[in-house]
């Protein structure tokens, strides 16, 4: 009994890699000609696949949202005082990206949903390429 115990979270621990592979796998050659229609498991996994991208991206790229506010702030506020629109464009920025990072997280979280939308807000810079639901 305990030599089970002992095994059995070793193997769970390669479910999360399996899932991984499994949603980013390319799909196999046609080998005739003809195109066939994907199963319905393919395009299950193309689309969790292209939600779980679009957290990664999220969750990659959370960190530039205050710096690139900060880098805006006087087009954003053109008639406020410099520091204090600087400050609030860095501010603005920090909410942007902490609201960015739980998106991306929940969207890797819900991956295995069947009809979730996707929740990230459209990408910024796309480290990660997949296609926003909002695009």
């Amino acid at each position: 009994m305990e030599r089970c115990l002992q095994r059995g979270p070793n193997r769970l621990a390669l479910l999360p890699a399996l899932l991984l592979a499994l949603l980013l796998a390319s799909p196999a050659p046609a080998q005739d000609d003809e195109e066939e229609e994907p199963g319905a498991f393919r395009s299950y996994l193309s689309e969790r696949g292209n939600n779980f991208k679009g957290g990664l991206n999220g969750f990659i790229t959370w960190p530039a949202d205050p710096v690139m506010r900060t880098l805006e702030a006087k087009e954003m506020f053109p008639d406020w005082w410099p520091p204090f629109n600087y400050m609030t464009a860095f501010l603005a920025g920090t909410c942007e990206g902490v609201y960015r990072l739980v998106m991306g997280t929940m969207d890797i979280v819900f991956t295995p949903v069947p009809k979730m939308p996707m929740l990230s807000p459209v990408q910024r810079y796309e480290v990660v390429s997949f296609e926003h639901d909002d695009e």
